[in-house]
């Protein structure tokens, strides 16, 4: 099976490259489209970075900073959140070869990358195409994390998000121009016969869904887009042979932290999102003792004005698997403080390592963690309670890793994953 996925940026950690690894490795014929990606991925086999014009980035440049500048002045009060109104996208022309040669394509996270034209298009020419969703922006108004609005049940405006109490903000008719793009049929104005000025319905592939957690399916079943399609629950793919329990006392050793040493970890690739909770994180971190070392990775704000007495130490961005297997086998507890998530990748990677996990009840953590057997699930933003999660987790993690590691492995495996693509593919 020839198979295209889509993703506008891909690092090491990005799930439509660990998806392409697990396809590859049940034999599979699977290339991967993106805009942007790091040097060592960019240099992968079956990995295309599409480079448009130097016309189209002037274009793009010109249009992001238009719409920025419309949105400064019509939606002052916009809320801190990421928002996206779709009309960006490389031209097609740059994607039609691939979708033509493949017998399935899998979009993923694609916003800046294919716009709504883009999408009409992939129908047309594609023999199947499925959605992999991993934030809610393919079927709101634009918001790519819907923050309890039920909005994208019917048509959205009167966004929260954006402050707005029209009822046709730009949210209602980001949403009509989704709609027409995902309609079963659309006008076309060339009659195949010829016949000047005729107008004829061509039929357009269905959008199969995957949801890599109940989350996002539940979402999905309520959406006004997608309530009617097929939709698969299939989580991100993981490699449980670079995931997985280590000797920690020789890894403490060798980066001079101490074998008694209570640790946390945190990090995420931008924990200054607004979804990530870098605000409740330093309450928490206010609420714990002086004397655990704290480990960070990624883009990490500094966090001296909390840290005072606590060792810290911040890694940065790493984008090596196998670094990234060591330093959560340096831990006693991951902690997730996001106030909105899909299925995060972190909390698989952590558990896969036997590491326990402490997060607020968002998104699908559920889906990974199990209250007080190999986790805690704090109540949603009560930090008191998730600084009790840690205590939790610090007194359990050793006697339950290996079942942690071996809960994830049946759960997220490439072979898993794999075959169950694999299957949404063939229905």
């Amino acid at each position: 099976m020839k198979i295209l996925l889509l993703s506008y940026s891909l690092t090491t950690s990005s799930p439509a490259l660990r998806l392409k690894k697990a396809l590859e490795s049940r034999g599979e014929q699977v290339t991967l489209l993106t805009m942007t990606a790091t040097e060592g991925v960019a240099a992968q086999k079956g990995v295309a970075v599409i480079t448009p014009s130097h016309l189209y980035r002037m274009y793009e440049y010109v249009s992001i900073r238009l719409k920025n500048a419309i949105f400064r002045f019509i939606y002052r009060n916009k809320k801190p959140s990421y928002f996206s109104v779709g009309n960006l996208g490389i031209p097609y022309r740059y994607l039609r070869k691939y979708v033509l040669e493949a017998d399935v394509v899998n979009l993923h996270w694609v916003t800046g990358f294919i716009n709504y034209d883009d999408i009409e298009k992939i129908r047309r020419d594609a023999k199947k195409v499925i959605w992999t969703l991993h934030d809610c922006w393919p079927f709101t108004g634009g918001c790519h994390h819907d923050e309890g609005c039920n909005g994208f049940e019917k048509d959205c405006g009167r966004c929260p998000l954006l402050n707005s109490d029209n009822v046709h903000d730009i949210t209602h008719y980001i949403m009509k121009r989704s709609k027409k793009s995902f309609a079963a049929c659309l006008d076309d104005a060339k009659d195949p016969k010829g016949n000047a000025g005729a107008r004829v319905k061509r039929k357009l592939k269905e959008i199969n869904i995957v949801a890599p957690g109940t989350w996002m399916a539940a979402r999905v079943s309520r959406s006004s887009l997608f309530g009617n399609s097929r939709c698969s629950v299939i989580p991100n793919a993981l490699d449980c042979n670079i995931f997985k329990p280590l000797d920690r006392l020789s890894l403490r050793e060798e980066y001079n932290i101490p074998e008694d040493a209570r640790v946390i970890l945190t990090g995420a690739v931008h924990m200054d999102s607004p979804y990530k909770g870098f605000e409740k994180l330093k309450e928490i971190i206010k609420k714990l003792p002086r004397d655990i070392f704290l480990l960070t990775f990624g883009r990490v704000d500094d966090l001296a004005d909390v840290c005072d007495g606590i060792n810290l130490r911040q890694f940065g961005y790493i984008d090596d698997e196998s670094e990234m297997a060591r330093i959560y086998n340096l831990a006693d507890v991951f902690v997730l403080p996001s106030l909105h998530e899909n299925l995060p990748t972190v909390v698989m990677e952590s558990m896969a390592c036997g590491i326990p996990v402490t997060a607020f009840d968002v998104g699908s953590v559920r889906d990974m963690v199990s209250h007080k057997k190999d986790g805690y699930v704090a109540a949603c933003y009560d930090t008191d309670d998730f600084a009790e999660g840690i205590k939790w987790c610090m007194g359990s993690g050793q006697g339950i890793a290996g079942k942690m590691a071996d809960k994830i492995r049946l759960f997220a495996d490439y072979s898993i994953v794999g075959n169950k693509y694999i299957d949404a593919y063939s229905e």
